[in-house]
């Protein structure tokens, strides 16, 4: 057979000495060597092992040399080194395993109409074979999924029976996450789940397959809102693909965690996962979730890049005929249009056709990655998106809410899903924020916090109190206790958490002055208003002292460039805050001399000076000096 040319681990490179005992050996013992080291997942050496038997004529080894290089992202390679054994003259089984691995690597590439094409063909030259035969198997397994990704339930659930009913070691162990891929898009996690542990037994056998079986663990984690359990499990899958070679898994983890970095507004973390996923990515449509990912991180900070990176990967995944990610890019799209809501609900409508299109309730997984998506759902006159999404919703979770909402700025209170849960305590939502802001913390800690001036058994007592409240109103969101360290915590699992208070920070620090402005205008009131205790005395002045020191270095920018009536209109409303603040008061001063003339400044600065007075019981000593700069100058 003609050598294919393959850039890699050619006789007498520097990488071959670690293999040398195998060069003697026949090329179907390279081969089975070969297979031995990506059973347990050392794909690199898997890789050059099968290179020595495909340049000795190994038709078997191209198979699996192309199977590897689709592991390790070199897909180009792949289709290189198949596609002109293809043309040559080999016997059915052979081209059976050609044609199979063809469309495995059309499939990883997202190209279904020709990953169908290539199975089927690959079924007919495989048919001689034992239907216990793992390439028989592998067959089915692989045109169920693709028959799953075209939104084909029936023949996805054929070919997948047959998989499951005789595919032995290795093979069922992948057969079970096709069944656990399957039933994550149909929103049958009961089902994923059984796959899964169902497939844990496997993972002895078959290393190479633990980082695709934890991205599920992780996939699956992240549709039923169990944020932590999923973090962790695309952590695992991250570590195992990096061991073994997988860029494609590593790239889907650093997607998995960078979509949920977004959903939790750590910014910066999530954009560092999306351009580890960027450089990553071996494929088209791993490229286009990339830009998807790119896009909903945009549209949840409210940048402006965030539709061009959307109808970016909306065009590529279309033109894959990938329906599902089509209408995941619609529903993200939904969200980055508000809040121009006849632009949203389009959008909106687009995802349900193409949900509609894939037969199956595949925008749930990313519903819940989009809570200000909430208040477009449960309008009250939603649009027949939003209540064919929200009767999926219910469908998948019968008794989970979408979003949690904590709200301290202003007022005290906890929504579920937009509805106030009315707490017998009132201290409950302080102990929240406490854990939140201040956590972990142990138990005297937050009591000396909390409840400092108590008996210590009532400060106890009341403590727990406030844990049981939370577990019989709230279920969801929870106090635990890490018994190692003795330390409390807050866990929200099963929904969406969204608190007003890290949002504002972050606002405060935006790049748009515009933003900043309108975060300070909008600040609905002081954090814990009806909490006078130490810690929240503390944070209050911490987030007012935030505000005031934004706030005045947007007005310094503004008057060195002559935006007086900016200037004018955001020092009122921070005199709202602080009303004894000089600094504030020349500002607005100085605002309305330019804008309207001394009179008026003369009469801002005296309204100005009379609420300070009312606030301090006396007249401000600023007034005498600002008024003397406004006096008219002698003739």
């Amino acid at each position: 057979m003609p050598n294919p040319g393959l850039p890699f681990l050619l006789p007498g490179d520097g990488q071959a000495g670690a293999h040398a005992s195998y060069s003697a050996e026949l090329p179907a013992e390279v081969h089975a060597a070969g297979r031995a080291h990506f059973l347990r997942g050392e794909l690199l050496t898997a890789r050059d092992l099968f290179t020595q038997a495909v340049q000795c004529g190994h038709v078997p080894a191209a198979v699996d040399l192309a199977r590897t290089l689709r592991f390790t992202g070199e897909t180009g390679t792949a289709r290189a080194l198949l596609t002109p054994l293809l043309a040559q003259d080999h016997g059915a089984e052979d081209r059976g395993l050609l044609t199979l691995e063809l469309g495995a690597l059309d499939l990883a590439e997202g190209q279904l109409r020709r990953a169908h094409d290539h199975f089927t063909a690959a079924g007919v030259l495989l048919s001689p074979l034992a239907a216990s035969r793992p390439e028989r198997c592998r067959a089915a397994r692989l045109l169920a999924s693709t028959y799953a990704q075209l939104g084909l339930s029936t023949p996805a659930q054929h070919y997948l029976s047959s998989a499951l009913t005789h595919a032995q070691g290795p093979e069922r162990l992948l057969a079970l996450h096709a069944q656990a891929r399957i039933a994550l898009d149909a929103a049958q996690f009961d089902l994923a789940a059984q796959a899964l542990e169902q497939a844990r037994p496997y993972l002895d056998g078959a290393p190479v397959a633990a980082g695709g079986h934890h991205l599920l663990l992780g996939q699956l984690a992240c549709a039923r809102g169990r944020w932590e359990t999923a973090m962790a499990a695309f952590e695992e899958a991250r570590r195992l693909a990096q061991r073994s070679g997988e860029l494609g898994t590593e790239c889907q983890a650093a997607l998995g965690r960078a979509a949920l970095l977004t959903a939790q507004q750590a910014w910066g973390a999530a954009h560092a996962e999306l351009l580890r996923a960027q450089r990553l990515s071996p494929t088209p449509s791993l490229r286009a979730l990339v830009d998807l990912r790119l896009g909903a991180w945009h549209a949840a900070r409210g940048d402006t890049e965030a539709l061009a990176c959307l109808d970016s990967a909306r065009a590529a995944f279309a033109a894959l005929h990938l329906t599902r990610e089509t209408a995941w890019c619609d529903l993200h799209r939904s969200a980055a249009l508000l809040p121009d809501l006849p632009s949203a609900r389009r959008a909106l409508e687009g995802a349900l056709q193409a949900r509609h299109a894939h037969g199956s309730p595949v925008l749930l997984a990313e519903l819940r990655l989009l809570p200000h998506l909430l208040p477009l759902l449960q309008s009250r006159r939603p649009s027949l998106a939003a209540q064919a999404l929200q009767a999926d919703w219910r469908a998948a979770f019968p008794d989970e809410p979408f979003l949690i909402e904590l709200r301290t700025l202003g007022q005290t209170a906890v929504l579920v899903d937009g509805h106030e849960i009315r707490l017998g305590m009132r201290r409950t939502v302080e102990l929240l924020a406490f854990l939140l802001l201040r956590g972990p913390a142990t138990r005297s800690q937050l009591l000396s916090a909390l409840w400092g001036d108590d008996d210590p058994r009532r400060a106890a007592n009341y403590f727990h109190q406030a844990k049981r409240e939370l577990s019989r109103h709230l279920p969801w969101l929870r106090i635990l206790l890490d018994k190692a360290s003795g330390e409390y915590r807050v866990s929200c699992e099963g929904a969406l958490f969204q608190w007003d208070l890290p949002f504002t920070q972050r606002e405060l620090s935006a790049d748009s002055d515009d933003e900043v402005a309108e975060t300070i205008r909008s600040l609905p009131g002081l954090f814990l208003p009806d909490v006078d205790t130490q810690w929240v005395r503390e944070e209050r002045d911490a987030l007012e002292w935030t505000v005031m020191k934004s706030g005045l270095s947007l007005m310094k920018r503004w008057s060195e460039r002559g935006e007086y009536q900016k200037c004018a209109d955001l020092a009122a409303r921070l005199l709202d805050i602080d009303p004894c603040d000089e600094a504030l008061v020349e500002y607005l001063v100085t605002a309305t001399l330019e804008l309207e003339g001394r009179v008026a400044a003369q009469r801002a600065l005296s309204g100005a000076a009379q609420r300070a007075q009312q606030e301090l019981g006396l007249r401000p000593d600023w007034e005498q000096r600002l008024m003397g700069t406004l006096a008219p100058l002698p003739n």
